[in-house]
């Protein structure tokens, strides 16, 4: 899902952000967070990435598997949690699972100014 956020976001919060999804065709009453992602040709568009892991993203990536146009509730965006990164010259960004979506987004916008180390902790899937 690729999507547009306002000049005065992509000049204030630069990197990253997230925001909250809804698909009323899918269910009416479940909204989930999911990070977002610059588009790599155009600073102004924003990607969420979906991984097909639980009920709800199931069912979305059923309903999604021939070309279709639906509604999308979105509130949002949102401030990364990383969106302080920029006053430090060394950040740790420390991540779980696809929460490595808002890291990556501070290490894209500054791993030529910045020292940035990535600590980065993802589930075992042969251990369920």
């Amino acid at each position: 899902m690729t999507l547009a956020v306002s000049d005065n976001f992509q000049k204030a919060y630069a990197q990253g952000g997230y925001g909250y999804v809804c698909l009323p065709w899918v269910s009416k009453n479940q909204w989930h967070a999911f990070s977002l992602f610059e588009h790599p040709s155009n600073p102004n568009l924003r990607q969420v990435f979906m991984l097909n892991v639980g009920n709800w993203t199931k069912e979305v990536h059923a309903q999604l598997q021939r070309n279709t146009v639906r509604p999308a509730w979105i509130q949002g965006p949102f401030v990364s949690p990383y969106n302080n990164a920029l006053a430090f010259d060394n950040t740790i960004c420390v991540a779980t699972g696809i929460g490595i979506t808002p890291a990556l987004s501070v290490i894209r916008a500054h791993r030529e100014s910045r020292r940035i180390n990535l600590i980065w902790a993802c589930r075992d899937v042969a251990s369920k």
